[in-house]
């Protein structure tokens, strides 16, 4: 099931995920690829504890790589996996 929430860009969980994804289409629009340099068993950490969170990153990842053929790292994977969740959480908090 599609991750479907309201976001409200007043919210400093949500001004942080805008940043985020500005800095990433940055890169993106660059073609600069961050180094490797994540904990690997911090990103399954966070995977296993926000599954959605982490399947609606990993369809953005397959996306970026089938349109524009960027990979997103599993660094970028992980940040966007935080913010996505913290920002999920709010929101379902809220409703």
């Amino acid at each position: 099931r599609p991750v479907q929430l309201t976001l409200d860009p007043g919210d400093y969980n949500t001004q942080r995920l805008f940043i985020h994804v500005r800095f990433l289409v940055q890169r993106i629009l660059g073609f600069q690829q961050q180094q490797p340099g994540v904990d690997e068993d911090w990103y399954n950490q966070f995977a296993a504890k926000y599954p959605r969170s982490h399947r609606c990153v990993l369809r953005i990842a397959q996306h970026l790589e089938d349109y524009y053929h960027y990979h997103l790292g599993p660094d970028e994977q992980l940040y966007l996996l935080i913010h996505i969740a913290q920002v999920t959480r709010v929101n379902h908090r809220k409703n």
